[in-house]
C-alpha cells in the first residue's frame, strides 16, 4: 500500500535556476553535495531525460554505503524535475520527488517535495537528510 506521507522544503539559493537544475542533473555537481553528511558520493550515473534513470551510491562518514535509484518522470530544464526515488533496492519504499525552481531576484527558490513515503519515521529521516544535503548544496552553488 502506498503511503500518503509527504513533506516540502523551500529554499532560497543565490544561484540562477539553470545552476540549481544542473546541481540535480550533472553528475560532477551532484557529487559535491548529495548525501546527508560529509561522506563521499562513490558513483553518480544520471540520464536526466523523461524515461531516463539515475543510480547514486554514497558512503556516510560512519562507513555505511547506501544507494538511491529512480526514474525521471518529468524533466523541464531549468524549472521542474520529477522522479521516483528508491533507497537501497527496496521498491516497497519508493517515493516521488518533485523539484520546482523559480527565479528570485539574483537567485532562485527551490521548492522540494517528497511524497508516498512508507512511514512517519521515513518522513522524519528523509526530511533531516535532505536538509543536511541542501546545506552542502548552498556551499557548492553560492561560492
Amino acid at each position: 500500500m502506498t503511503s500518503t506521507e509527504r513533506f516540502t522544503i523551500s529554499r532560497t539559493i543565490k544561484a540562477p535556476p539553470a545552476s540549481v537544475f544542473a546541481a540535480w542533473t550533472d553528475p560532477e555537481l551532484l557529487r559535491q553535495w548529495y548525501g546527508p553528511d560529509a561522506g563521499p558520493v562513490l558513483s553518480a550515473n544520471i540520464d536526466a531525460c523523461p524515461g531516463g534513470s539515475f543510480d547514486i551510491s554514497v558512503q556516510l562518514e560512519n562507513g555505511t554505503v547506501f544507494r538511491t535509484t529512480g526514474d525521471y518522470l518529468e524533466v523541464s530544464p531549468p524549472h521542474r524535475l520529477v522522479f521516483t526515488l528508491t533507497w537501497d533496492g527496496k521498491p516497497q519504499e519508493t517515493s516521488k520527488v518533485s523539484i520546482v525552481i523559480s527565479p528570485d531576484g539574483d537567485g532562485s527558490v527551490m521548492e522540494f517535495s517528497q511524497e508516498q513515503l512508507p512511514s512517519k519515521a521515513g518522513l522524519t529521516g528523509q526530511h533531516e537528510g535532505w536538509n543536511d544535503a541542501f546545506e552542502k548544496l548552498y556551499r557548492v552553488l553560492e561560492v
